[in-house]
């Protein structure tokens, strides 16, 4: 557990943010997004326990809402899981801060379909589902469960093809759908508008020297020496 003093220190510029917002434009709604449990095993990271800790300060310093994530820099697949993780695996850490605060808690979960995340709601692990990847694989994917057309959606497979881009610094993006189907396994946004595609404005803005430009090809290459 973190002591007071410990805990006001390490809380001491988000609080005064916190502070700053209040005064300039009084009662606008703030939310916090932080780590809730690194779930990394060694001296110096959060654990579940700090976490509560410094939600329960962010709380008193009249956040309105707060939002979920897991993982740190040593444990990276607990924030950015790949396809062997189940669903909901992780759903004990927000259901721990919902029960903690008064406040509305939103958490990510690796949510696939729209099922999954009512469950999440109905069983109490948070008030407001976070999706990512899911969105990038199919940016269509909240109007199709609205609309009642969730069989229609491309769900992510957790190929985590989306973050070696960031990681490789390709800001090019991609235009290959998701499935066995298509003779790839990259989660994809086909509906990226043409015009940006086609333009080179992502590769020339890219020091050659500087910045690693793979192919897609050399990307699955990587892919599969590093990871499988």
């Amino acid at each position: 557990m973190l002591c007071r003093l410990r805990r006001e220190n390490r809380c001491r510029f988000i609080s005064e943010i916190i502070q700053g917002i209040r005064q300039k434009l009084g009662r606008f709604p703030i939310m916090v997004r932080m780590c809730g449990d690194e779930m990394t095993p060694v001296e110096g990271f959060l654990t579940l326990e700090d976490g509560l800790e410094i939600a329960r300060y962010l709380e008193s310093c009249g956040i309105d809402a707060i939002n979920i994530n897991n993982g740190s820099a040593r444990n990276a697949d607990a924030n950015c899981e790949t396809y062997s993780y189940r669903p909901g695996w992780k759903k004990h850490v927000a259901k721990a801060y919902k029960e903690a605060l008064h406040i509305p808690v939103i958490a990510t979960n690796t949510i696939k379909n729209p099922a999954f995340a009512e469950e999440l709601l109905e069983e109490g692990v948070c008030d407001f589902v976070g999706l990512g990847r899911s969105q990038l694989a199919d940016p269509d994917f909240i109007e199709k469960a609205r609309t009642g057309r969730s069989d229609k959606i491309r769900q992510c497979i957790g190929c985590l093809y989306c973050q070696e881009r960031v990681l490789g610094n390709i800001r090019q993006p991609s235009s290959f759908p998701v499935g066995p189907d298509h003779g790839s396994c990259l989660c994809r946004d086909s509906t990226f508008p043409m015009s940006l595609r086609q333009k080179p404005y992502y590769r020339e803005r890219l020091p050659y020297k500087d910045n690693l430009l793979l192919s897609d090809q050399a990307l699955r290459d990587w892919k599969r020496q590093l990871c499988f």
